[in-house]
């Protein structure tokens, strides 16, 4: 008996250094495996798993007095799908799924002056709108057509305001190419966004500045506007975006374009359905590259941490257009070829801790 509480003594003795030391550690993620049923012009009809930008992070915060923190994140996508033989990183593309870094970043923050903070993070432009989106992180996620701008920037500084009567303000830098490469050497970019979230109402106003993007791309603009309203168990959603790319070759004009979503959400207990339309305008040397997308679904909650869900969409280009379903959103594309059509039915479970 005195061997046990010797035993148990030592165990406590060595632990709680250690849990102190690790106290202010959040741990989070979200799994969020799915089976798609996907088909497109010019390509086979398949069925696949995907992981839909499944994630786990760590996060803390240290008081270090005064209403001044400490704050930092590490955020990490993980795939559930399909990964090479040799177990190296994959690209984003239909049959494999990418292992890449996330909003990942250390500063400080002040409760009354707001935060400073430096790393890999969303832009301001991206998370804009992210509440109005109805199938985020899914087949059907919006972005697919909606945008052509939708970043996470590296080698980036941001500011954020304190909410103020549920305002809040954001200004990003992000330094692109900090290695000073060839013709990209000044890559950066700039990104600001002042949201209103108050009660049932909520409404965004973003702007993203990108100069030398490439070789080929000398500056990539968008600006962006939402509103979004909850009556009873109903939100709806609108937003509009426009973007201008200037090519190094002035003989094109890839990729200038615009483009409005819209979104419902009805809550009848567990269950909640869902509905959105994305239209995009674009154009390529007076080529019409624009495409609409459609999607329904409807989610059952098993508990507040668990769902379940079913969708479908579908993405109809226009006479050149080449959009597909999960370009810029981190899903497994589904690609087609000009004035082709995409589209996917998918059958899937989320799990957030």
């Amino acid at each position: 008996m005195m061997k046990k509480i010797l035993a148990a003594a030592i165990v406590s003795a060595f632990a709680a250094p250690a849990f102190a030391a690790t106290a202010n550690v959040d741990i989070y993620g979200a799994f969020r495996g799915s089976v798609d049923f996907v088909d497109a012009d010019g390509f086979d009809s398949r069925t696949r798993v995907s992981s839909n930008n499944s994630r786990i992070g760590f996060k803390g915060a240290e008081d270090l007095g005064g209403g001044l923190s400490a704050i930092w994140q590490w955020e990490y996508a993980f795939q559930l799908d399909q990964q090479s033989a040799t177990n190296t990183f994959q690209s984003n593309n239909d049959t494999q799924g990418s292992n890449s870094s996330r909003h990942t970043f250390v500063g400080l923050s002040s409760k009354t002056l707001g935060s400073l903070t430096l790393g890999t993070q969303e832009s301001p432009l991206k998370t804009s709108t992210g509440p109005l989106a109805v199938f985020g992180d899914t087949l059907a996620d919006y972005r697919s057509v909606f945008t052509k701008l939708s970043t996470r920037s590296d080698n980036s500084v941001m500011y954020t305001s304190p909410t103020m009567t549920g305002l809040t303000l954001r200004a990003m830098y992000g330094a692109r190419n900090e290695n000073g490469v060839t013709a990209t050497e000044d890559s950066n970019m700039y990104a600001a966004s002042v949201v209103y979230s108050n009660g049932p109402l909520y409404a965004t106003l973003a702007y993203e500045s990108n100069e030398d993007v490439s070789t080929t791309v000398s500056k990539n603009d968008a600006w962006r506007a939402g509103v979004g309203y909850t009556f009873g168990n109903t939100k709806l959603g609108l937003a509009y975006e426009d973007n201008d790319r200037d090519d190094s070759a002035v003989t094109t004009t890839a990729n200038d374009g615009s483009a409005w979503y819209v979104s419902v959400s009805h809550k009848m207990g567990n269950v909640t359905l869902g509905a959105s339309y994305t239209d995009r305008d674009e154009y390529t040397s007076g080529a019409d590259n624009g495409a609409k997308q459609y999607a329904v679904g409807a989610t059952y909650s098993l508990s507040k941490r668990t769902e379940l869900y079913a969708l479908y969409t579908e993405v109809k280009n226009d006479t050149n257009g080449t959009n597909n379903i999960g370009a810029a959103t981190g899903i497994a594309t589904v690609s087609t070829v000009a004035g082709g059509d995409a589209s996917g039915f998918s059958l899937g479970m989320n799990h957030s801790f």
